[in-house]
């Protein structure tokens, strides 16, 4: 850049205000994001499908932090023009997005020869491409004010083969391999970026129908489940100090160190043989006739 467009940016970003971007950021992790950002005194602005979801959030983000300005918009990310419209509603409310965080994903419960074919670019838009093109899209004017904050909302499900959802955890892998270059391709740019690995997270799948009562209420699922505010908690602190890979909670921390020291067969065995125990419903497997019971897909944070 030259020294003209650096003062012309520096310019129009004094007239405007740093904002904080989450998508998904309506409930879950999102949620608990998008509230851990405005008690540490940032504006935000929520990105979700579900507009009713979105003013609810709002009213409730409003009433417990009413200094702040908490702006929403209704918005499928994997639509072909969705960053456009992220970063038009961005500039014409007189904000610059300071700290972007990807939350947005979908999970897929099911073998993928069950998934549909507008099922396939649907994950893959939610869980990969959305965050993509939105660094793309922001990075640039971080990296010119040399200061931001991107976090990657990945998932411990990357870090191993997982029966059932091989297109997610493989999803989560490609994000977990992005964020990690981009933390070398952003050095000594200002710009910090952070991976986010949360393990088993206590969110409403249960209402989803993800995680079916009997799971939720056995003991292996208590052990190592993690409320989403901690999952929060733990996201802000590493964010603000630079971490480069967060991991939230004892049980996902050990199980991540875990998975560094066998083999990923092994780590599919187990999953394959552990997850009907943590999730109260079977494994998926494909069949002859390509249909499987259970199946559920849901969005994670939308």
């Amino acid at each position: 850049m030259t020294p003209t467009g650096a003062v012309q940016n520096s310019k129009i970003t004094q007239m405007l205000a740093p904002i904080t971007l989450i998508t998904g950021g309506s409930r879950g992790i999102g949620l608990a994001l998008a509230d851990r950002f405005a008690l540490a005194g940032n504006d935000l602005l929520l990105v979700a499908r579900d507009a009713d979801s979105l003013a609810k959030t709002r009213q409730h983000l409003l009433a417990r932090h009413v200094d702040r300005r908490i702006l929403t918009l209704a918005c499928d990310v994997t639509g072909q023009d969705a960053t456009e419209l992220i970063a038009a509603k961005v500039e014409s409310e007189g904000f610059y997005v300071d700290i972007l965080v990807n939350n947005v994903a979908l999970w897929s419960y099911e073998p993928i020869v069950t998934l549909t074919a507008t099922d396939i670019p649907r994950l893959i838009g939610a869980n990969i491409t959305q965050g993509i093109t939105l660094v793309h899209r922001f990075l640039p004017g971080m990296v010119s004010r040399r200061h931001g904050y991107i976090l990657n909302v990945g998932s411990l499900a990357g870090a191993f083969p997982a029966a059932g959802s091989a297109l997610y955890s493989s999803s989560k892998a490609f994000l977990a391999t992005l964020t990690l270059a981009l933390q070398r391709e952003t050095a000594d740019t200002g710009v910090s970026v952070s991976l986010l690995l949360p393990g088993v997270v206590a969110t409403d799948f249960t209402q989803a129908g993800v995680i079916s009562n009997q799971g939720r209420s056995n003991i292996l699922f208590k052990l190592v489940a993690i409320e989403p505010a901690a999952v929060a908690q733990a996201a802000y602190l590493g964010l603000m100090t630079k971490q480069g890979v967060i991991v939230p909670g004892l049980a996902a921390q050990a199980l991540r160190v875990a998975l560094m020291m066998v083999p990923a067969s092994f780590a599919a065995w187990l999953y394959a043989a552990v997850s009907p125990w943590l999730f109260g419903v079977p494994t998926p497997k494909a069949s002859i006739n390509h249909t499987a019971p259970d199946v559920v897909s849901v969005p994670v944070g939308e």
